[in-house]
Order: structure tokens, then C-alpha cells, then sequence
């Protein structure tokens, strides 16, 4: 004999089945229930004139329902009298199929529908539904963030933060010396870091220009420069450049670590996606469908909505794309930053699919606990990238970087002059080193904010497809199973 759960949820249920049973053959007083564990337990009902009792074997009716075949159940008879005028209760086997007719909808209805929800591989089902809506996102989505980074470039041939490089643009890169320079050199006029630096470039070669005319014009002007040079290297000599050097270099490494930081935090990201899309088509997918497929939808949205969240772009087109109506209203409608709403989401999802229904059980500490490490990945991934838009190098090394680059070619000109350079090498010297540390300033101040350099269309192509491939793979494998008898 099956003896009582000690899960006080599980007590109920077994409680409700054996009052299942007893209901079915004709019974009406409650039921008692010893609960000595050492002794066998039998399920017995008395009647109000205490009579003879009956014992009636139930081996299918406890298959039913979960009970030892071997358990009998005792009911208690009234006086003959009694026992003719009372209606007749239903044979056993009718009792089954009655209880089976009623009570298996009632019992398995959403565990069942659930099950075929997640399943479902023909026309319409969920799904269907939800690949349907990941293939939209680039077919009929027209807005700037669902749009390819190189479509939105003045300069599409530079390709460096528009796309992820593969073998061919390696191999295009890592050419010889000779065409790889030649290459360069020939695409200098459609440069945008020279097209960005030229102005400046060009303020200080007429400066150097101003100078050597009044040079010229002054005739008391070069003795002057003369004495005040102090030697042959002139006011460059006592003024050296090692300082702007170091305050350049210093510059751009920092400004590369932030690049790097964010590059690391998007493949994080990435990474983190696949693997909780992973565990929920496994663990969740199975007993809740509905919850699995909807985390799954949020999973798609969240590398967009941090695009649009760090590049400033709209994404209400994909939020009503990819969720059903009132999920889309509550997101558009959160005071947080979409992210971290998102993110609160999946978590009030996670969590009720760990819980647990009567249909559907708990879920294993392991999954749960994995599930919960992966989320907390994602919300630091937010945090970083919040981190690195709202906190840039100090704002006083760039203006100090800046101020002294100003004196550095403020007196350049002088200096060369009063040490005897023609003018025309004056220009052309005041040129080229303005073109060279403004260009080398300017780059670092690019990639300070290193999101506009970051592949991201790609990458959230990437994990969208991530998803979809755990969805189908989750589904075949399933369905291999069952065909398989597994």
C-alpha cells in the first residue's frame, strides 16, 4: 500500500483523488485516513446505522490516478432494508470511465494544452508564430534601427564598425606592404578622420602662412626670432614635444580599453543570450510552453533595445513586433529604460516557471540557479554599457591634451623661422605636424565612445538567430524523442 506524501501539497492531491474515488461509487460521509506509517493504510467510510462492510478491489481506478493497484477501499453498507431501497452504485469499470470522461479535462486541460502549444509545428501554432516574427524584424521593419550600419554611413567602404570582419576582409587587410599601402593611399581622399582634421589643419597652415609674409614684410622680424631662439634647435629645443607624445599616447590607450571593454561586453552578451535561450527550451519548454516562447521573444528584444537605448534610436517598431499587445504597451509605457525593463521581465518569468503549477512542476535547483547566473550576466552587460556612455575620460586630460597641442603649434612656426627654414618648408612642416598629432588626438577622442564602432546590427542579428535556432532545435529534438519512444 502506497503510503501518505509528505509534501503537504502532494497530501492534498493524493487527499483529493482518494475523495475522487469514493465519490464515484455512491458514498456521501468523509473519509478517515490512518496515518501510522507502520501500518498498512486503508481509506474507510462508515455509515450513520454502522452495518456490515464491504470490500471493493479498484485496481484500475488507482492506476488512474496515481494509487498502489493493490490498495482497497472500504465502504460501509446500511441495514438490507436500507440497501434495496437505495439506488444501485455504478460498477467499478464505470466508475473509471466516468472519472476519466469528467475529470481528465479538468485535471490536465492546461498542462495538456500548454504541451501542444510549445509543440505545435504546422500553420499557426506559437511557434510558427514566433519565428514568423523574427523573420519580420528584417523584412518589412524600415527604421534606422533595424537598418545595416554600412546603409547608414557616408563611407560605406570602411568597414571596420558596420559589419564583423570574416576570412576574405582579413586577408584584404593583412595584404603585402606594397598594396596594402597603395591601397591606403589612394583612398586618403574619401578618409573620414582626414576629412574631420582638415579644417583645423588648414587654420594652422594659414597661420604658418601669416607668419612667414610677415616675415618678409617686417625686416626687423627674423633678427628678432633669431635671439629669441636659443640655439640651433631654436624655442622647439627648450619647448620639447615629449610631453604632448606622452599625453597623446596616454589618450588613446584609455580610449582603446573602453573600446575593448565594450567589444568584450557585446560578445558577453551574445554569449549569455544563446545559453539562457538554451535553458529555457530545455527545462522550461517542455511543461510551459507559453512562458518559454515568451522569455524567448524578450531574449530577441533585448540586443535591440540596448542599440536603440545607446545609439538614441527608436524602438517601438520592433517592441510591437515581436510582443503581444499588452506586453508591447506595458514595456512602451515602463519608466525604466527598456533594457533593464526587459530585463525585469524575464526575471517575473523565470520565476514562475521555476514555481511551478499543478500541471507543470518545479523546476530543478540547477536550472533555476543557471537560468538566474545567465540573467545576472545580461544585467551587467546594461551596466557596463551604462557605464561607459555616461563616463568618458575626464573631460580635463582632453582639454589639457587640447590646450597644449594649441601652444605646440602656436609657436612651431616661430621657432622654425627664427632658426634660419625657409618659409615654404615652414608651412609644409606646420602642416604635416598639425595633420599628424590633430589626426592622432582626434581618433582617440573618437573611440572614446566606442558604441558608433561597434558592429551591433550584426551582432543582434547574431543573437536573434541564436534564439531561433535553440526554439527549432528544442522542437526537433522533442520530436525525434517521442517518435524514437524516448
Amino acid at each position: 500500500m502506497k503510503t501518505i506524501p509528505s509534501s503537504p501539497r502532494r497530501r492534498r492531491m493524493h487527499g483529493g483523488k482518494l475523495l475522487l474515488c469514493t465519490a464515484l461509487l455512491g458514498a456521501t460521509l468523509p473519509t478517515t485516513v490512518r496515518s501510522n506509517p507502520s501500518q498498512k493504510q486503508h481509506h474507510t467510510r462508515t455509515t450513520p446505522q454502522g452495518s456490515a462492510q464491504f470490500r471493493l478491489r479498484h485496481d484500475t481506478a488507482s492506476t488512474r490516478f496515481g494509487l498502489n493497484p493493490s490498495s482497497q477501499v472500504l465502504v460501509s453498507s446500511s441495514s438490507a432494508a436500507a440497501a434495496s431501497a437505495a439506488p444501485k452504485p455504478p460498477l467499478p469499470a464505470e466508475a473509471v470511465r466516468e472519472a476519466e470522461q469528467h475529470q481528465q479535462p479538468v485535471l490536465h486541460e492546461r498542462f495538456d494544452s500548454v504541451r501542444k502549444e510549445y509543440s505545435l509545428s504546422g500553420d499557426g501554432g506559437p511557434i510558427d508564430a514566433f519565428l514568423r516574427d523574427v523573420g519580420l524584424i528584417h523584412e518589412t521593419l524600415n527604421t534606422t534601427l533595424t537598418t545595416p550600419d554600412h546603409r547608414l554611413t557616408k563611407y560605406p567602404c570602411d568597414s571596420s564598425y558596420s559589419r564583423i570582419w570574416t576570412n576574405r576582409d582579413w586577408d584584404k587587410h593583412c595584404q603585402g606592404p606594397l598594396k596594402r599601402y597603395s591601397r591606403h593611399a589612394l583612398s586618403w581622399p574619401v578618409s573620414t578622420t582626414a576629412k574631420q582634421v582638415m579644417p583645423i589643419v588648414l587654420v594652422w597652415g594659414l597661420y604658418a602662412t601669416t607668419l612667414c609674409v610677415l616675415s618678409k614684410c617686417i625686416p626687423g622680424m627674423i633678427p628678432l626670432l633669431k635671439k629669441i631662439c636659443l640655439n640651433d634647435g631654436g624655442l622647439m629645443g627648450s619647448f620639447s614635444a615629449s610631453p604632448i607624445a606622452l599625453l597623446l599616447t596616454l589618450r588613446v590607450n584609455r580610449a582603446l580599453d573602453r573600446l575593448l571593454d565594450a567589444k568584450k561586453n557585446w560578445g558577453f552578451m551574445k554569449r549569455s543570450i544563446r545559453s539562457l535561450a538554451g535553458l529555457l527550451c530545455t527545462y522550461v519548454g517542455p511543461n510551459n510552453g507559453e512562458v518559454a516562447l515568451l522569455a524567448c521573444r524578450y531574449l530577441v528584444l533585448l540586443p535591440w533595445s540596448l542599440k536603440g537605448f545607446l545609439r538614441e534610436q527608436d524602438d517601438e517598431a520592433i517592441i510591437r513586433t515581436m510582443l503581444p499587445p499588452d506586453e508591447a504597451d506595458w514595456l512602451l509605457s515602463s519608466p525604466a529604460e527598456h533594457p533593464l525593463a526587459i530585463l525585469g521581465r524575464l526575471r517575473s518569468l523565470i520565476v514562475a516557471a521555476g514555481e511551478g503549477t499543478e500541471s507543470s512542476p518545479m523546476l530543478c535547483d540547477t536550472a533555476q540557479l543557471q537560468m538566474a547566473e545567465r540573467l545576472y550576466d545580461l544585467e551587467t552587460v546594461v551596466g557596463t554599457s551604462k557605464r561607459l556612455l555616461g563616463s568618458p575620460i575626464a573631460p580635463t586630460f582632453t582639454r589639457h591634451t587640447s590646450r597644449l597641442l594649441c601652444l605646440f603649434l602656436c609657436l612651431l612656426p616661430p621657432s622654425l623661422l627664427g632658426s634660419g627654414v625657409m618659409p615654404l618648408t615652414v608651412v609644409m612642416t606646420t602642416l604635416l605636424t598639425s595633420y599628424i598629432l590633430v589626426g592622432i588626438d582626434e581618433i582617440g577622442l573618437k573611440i572614446e565612445r566606442p558604441f558608433p564602432f561597434i558592429p551591433m546590427h550584426h551582432i543582434c542579428t547574431m543573437s536573434q538567430g541564436n534564439v531561433k535556432n535553440q526554439v527549432i532545435m528544442s522542437r526537433d529534438i522533442r520530436g525525434m524523442q517521442s517518435r524514437g519512444g524516448k
